[in-house]
């Protein structure tokens, strides 16, 4: 299969995904190229809805690399009310270009991104938020850990870990919405104060990066921190206290 960094032969995709899923229902194009934004090293995402479809694979036809996602419609839908993809999948399906739909299944997700917004997921989105930066409680104390014990490495993957995962949990909690990975960390969040520190971090030394890293963490804290229930404040009111230890 044939496919460049400037066009793709859409009947081809078709043919290529219904030639190993013969049920699916619709065939949807997502991502960079459904935007006309791909450049030579970008992937093909592809939506295939239906039941009892494998959920991800990767493949390549002919020199791109294609990623395809099985999901039931019922799925998709749920997609857009989950608040841990929302603020992707949302914008994902908005930019759709959907290339086989004989029953309009893939229409009706698209039309339920069109008209969604983040009342949707009020309520969700604060609980998922809340839970996910508590959840990363003990990252926080083992960066806080390793930079007392001048563990480099350690330290150096902790910060990683918690500019990576709470970034998009930040964009939510703004009610950003990105288009891809890509326009997250080029975009601030939803809050320039995070992305402020987020662009020191990530380029930085690496002992500046974990003392920063343990900024975010604290940042993301304060940002949730109204949302969070009296056990989880406990929890983050403890590795509060624990930055002390960061210079003994």
């Amino acid at each position: 299969m044939a496919v460049n960094s400037d066009n793709y032969n859409v009947d081809k995709i078709v043919d290529a995904v219904r030639a190993t899923r013969p049920d699916v229902e619709g065939i949807v194009l997502v991502g960079s190229f459904a935007r006309g934004e791909q450049n030579a090293l970008s992937d093909l995402d592809v939506i295939c809805l239906g039941n009892d479809l494998p959920e991800y694979e990767l493949t390549v036809w002919d020199s791109r690399l294609v990623a395809l996602q099985g999901k039931s419609v019922a799925q998709a839908q749920e997609d857009l009310l989950d608040p841990a993809i929302c603020a992707q999948a949302v914008p994902s399906w908005r930019t759709a270009r959907i290339l086989h739909d004989p029953d309009g299944v893939a229409a009706s997700v698209r039309a339920q991104a069109q008209a969604w917004d983040w009342p949707l997921v009020q309520g969700r989105l604060e609980q998922w938020a809340a839970e996910t930066v508590t959840g990363f409680a003990e990252e926080a104390l083992k960066l806080m850990a390793a930079i007392r014990d001048r563990r480099d490495v350690a330290a150096a993957a902790q910060a990683q870990l918690i500019a990576v995962h709470l970034t998009p949990v930040m964009a939510a909690a703004h009610h950003e919405l990105f288009t891809s990975e890509n326009a997250l960390w080029h975009g601030t969040a939803g809050d320039p104060r995070w992305f402020e520190a987020l662009a020191r971090v990530l380029p930085s030394e690496h002992w500046t990066a974990a003392r920063g890293a343990v900024g975010l963490y604290l940042y993301a804290v304060d940002a949730t921190y109204a949302w969070m229930s009296p056990a989880q404040r406990g929890v983050a009111d403890f590795v509060r206290a624990s930055t002390g230890e960061l210079d003994r």
